[in-house]
């Protein structure tokens, strides 16, 4: 979002604040408020859904370097945290939500094991 306000300028699309929540529970989606001032053209709190976070790779990908990928990002809350504010609650649980019906990618699981974060 902030490199797309370096070159064009934007606007938010204003939404109703109980059928944002009303679609959000559909797509299993969180609704959320993006607060005033966070980006330079919102001028008001705006209703929004939080999407679920995933990181993916294909099969091809070796499970050490998924391993690695996934232990620097849960060794390193805070540093993920500081990148925007929509991320200040990121943590276990938000790496492993899991609500679409897809595999651990073995190099992820094998660290979630680890860490006694899934069975």
């Amino acid at each position: 979002m902030l490199n797309l306000l370096k070159s064009r300028e934007l606007v938010w699309i204003n939404a109703d604040a109980d059928k944002m929540a009303a679609a959000a529970r559909i797509v299993e989606m969180e609704p959320t408020t993006i607060k005033k001032g966070t980006y330079s053209f919102i001028d008001s709190d705006k209703p929004t859904m939080a999407a679920w976070l995933t990181m993916a790779a294909g099969t091809h990908v070796p499970t050490e370097t998924v391993y690695k990928m996934v232990k620097a990002v849960a060794e390193n809350f805070d540093r993920v945290r500081a990148i925007h504010p929509m991320l200040k609650k990121f943590g276990k649980d938000m790496m492993t939500k899991k609500p679409a019906d897809f595999a651990w990618h073995p190099g992820a699981a094998k660290y979630y094991r680890e860490r006694g974060w899934i069975k």
